[in-house]
């Protein structure tokens, strides 16, 4: 239990000591630049877009269900219905902006991953950009499989209970996927790569709750994940040397 307690801590925190790392290593630093770019304008859509349309589409919900202004009903239901919604629009914007925002930016995410290893001195030396073209392929496959996932939890976003463990999956792939640099780095296989998911279970769940606490800050997660990337390889245990 304390072990998993250590493991969960380590995991929590795991973007904001990526961040950390980079500031010491310019040459990773300014590789961050780029996703970061689009980061910004992606949480600036997100904001746009939350801002604009859901005040709209609960008013036009309440208009559906016959009630007015004066109703109580609808003083009881539109706030929550104002925060429910927006709650999943981020948790589902965040994804999808996550996927289009990292299909540009593989390349940078992969040589800073690849960096990273080198200079913690888990892998001989840096690949370089060879390896991170190398990685654009395998990366457009995997987020075609994420795009596939965002349209399962955009269907649960609708049903109670199963819109938070939708949500709660949305957050441990994307923590999944900021240490899968690690991993193609690495030269792992996928059945390596989900046995040492299993085993570090607690630090995947903390990478996940990290990634999550993030979304109080609309925008922040993006903005984050840079340092994740990052900072999952800085959490590759020492079998990876």
């Amino acid at each position: 239990m304390k072990r998993a307690a250590g493991d969960f801590s380590r995991g929590l925190m795991y973007w904001a000591n990526g961040w950390l790392f980079m500031f010491k290593n310019p040459r990773i630093l300014w590789l961050a630049l780029f996703p970061m770019l689009l980061a910004i304008l992606g949480a600036a859509v997100l904001l746009e877009t939350a801002y604009v349309f859901v005040p709209q589409g609960i008013t036009s919900l309440m208009s559906v269900l016959h009630l007015s202004k004066a109703d109580f009903l609808y003083s009881l239901l539109y706030y929550p219905l104002i925060l429910g919604t927006a709650v999943l629009l981020f948790v589902l914007g965040v994804y999808l902006i996550y996927i289009l925002q990292s299909i540009l930016a593989i390349p940078f995410y992969s040589v800073m991953a690849d960096r990273s290893l080198a200079k913690l001195g888990k892998k001989p030396k840096s690949a370089g950009w060879k390896m991170a073209l190398r990685m654009v392929r395998v990366g457009l496959i995997k987020s075609f499989c994420f795009v596939a996932f965002a349209l399962v939890l955009f269907v649960f976003s609708f049903l109670p209970i199963l819109n938070v463990a939708a949500a709660a999956c949305a957050m441990l792939l994307l923590a999944f996927d900021t240490m899968d640099y690690s991993f193609e780095v690495l030269g792992w296989g996928l059945r390596r790569r989900f046995q040492y998911l299993r085993r570090e279970w607690a630090q995947w769940a903390g990478m996940a709750v990290g990634l999550a606490l993030t979304l109080l800050i609309p925008g922040l997660t993006l903005l984050v994940i840079p340092g994740a990337v990052v900072g999952g390889a800085l959490i590759v245990k020492n079998e990876a040397r």
